[in-house]
């Protein structure tokens, strides 16, 4: 069923890369350019990228059952659920030491504006890319977190000077 085309496993490691385009969202020369994506990943565990067009759970479900089904312990999974229009990081093992939800939500913020231009090849490939980036040790972008702490920080600077402001314009006794 599973060929060269889709289907890589590294000899050293005895960990795999594996495509399943259920969705047909990639023609077959860029599942084959994503093979090549994925295989510095199977230095540290299962790769999968999995599509579906039917998916009756959620994401999270689907990409934990795939996981279940055709992984080892260590691995992880990049999901376009095309049913519930979502894209979707899970992670397990010691991949997930350093693939951690909040990782894996930095990376789709980082790659979903390519699934909604229909972009799923480099949408896969930029994901993948920063997978391995974190696995070798690097960093990648994270600007939607420093938004968040930027403005929960504007925020708790407002409610301090609201306080502050309402306890010195209380009348003196």
């Amino acid at each position: 069923e599973y060929d060269e085309v889709n289907y890589y496993e590294n000899p050293e490691t005895g960990y795999f890369a594996m495509v399943i385009d259920d969705a047909y969202l990639l023609t077959s020369s860029e599942t084959e350019k994503l093979i090549a994506e994925m295989k510095p990943i199977t230095e540290y565990g299962d790769v999968l990228f999995c599509s579906t067009n039917d998916n009756p759970s959620t994401a999270e479900r689907y990409a934990a059952a795939m996981c279940d089904k055709y992984c080892s312990y260590n691995c992880t999974i990049f999901l376009i659920d095309m049913d519930n229009r979502k894209i979707y990081i899970y992670s397990e093992g010691d991949i997930y030491d350093v693939i951690t939800s909040g990782y894996a939500s930095s990376i789709t913020d980082n790659v979903y504006t390519y699934a909604s231009d229909e972009e799923y090849f480099t949408c896969a490939q930029r994901a993948f890319r920063q997978m391995s980036t974190l696995l070798d040790g690097g960093s990648i972008s994270q600007p939607m977190k420093y938004i968040c702490n930027a403005l929960f920080a504007i925020m708790l600077a407002l409610f301090f000077n609201y306080f502050v402001v309402m306890r010195l314009s209380q009348p003196k006794n």
